[in-house]
């Protein structure tokens, strides 16, 4: 288990600073005030840190703070019109980083909601369960 974890560490390490630069890129350009206020896209083109990167896919959005996080999703930069992405390549590929897909969660501020206004499904789902 240790050596899983020493080998994933420097993975999700150069990963994150990666996402990071991107964010400042569209922080300085004045897109986004917040990491949550962006989708990333992975496209990751070396096997190992893929493996690495799916292994832990269901806890990449907290660990990266992000709100939408897509490995080797695809990425439509032609049809973009009035929007905007930061591209910056990095160790394992590339970081893709973009305007939300979705609405913001009232109660979360993640933008995974699906109508402005509406919560999120896990945030839903705790209201749900601390009304019952």
């Amino acid at each position: 288990m240790e050596s899983d974890t020493r080998r994933a560490l420097p993975v999700l390490m150069r990963t994150h600073a990666a996402i990071k630069a991107a964010m400042e890129t569209a922080r300085e350009q004045k897109h986004v005030g917040s990491s949550l206020q962006a989708s990333v896209t992975l496209v990751v083109e070396k096997e190992a840190a893929l493996e690495v990167l799916r292994k832990y896919e269901d806890e990449l959005v907290d660990i990266f703070v992000v709100s939408s996080l897509d490995i080797n999703g695809s990425v439509v930069e032609d049809n973009m019109d009035d929007k905007w992405s930061v591209v910056k390549p990095f160790d394992y590929g590339t970081v893709v980083v973009g305007p939300p897909t979705k609405a913001k969660c009232p109660r979360c501020w993640r933008y995974v909601a699906p109508a402005e206004d509406a919560l999120c499904g896990r945030c839903d789902a705790l209201v749900g369960e601390a009304v019952d």
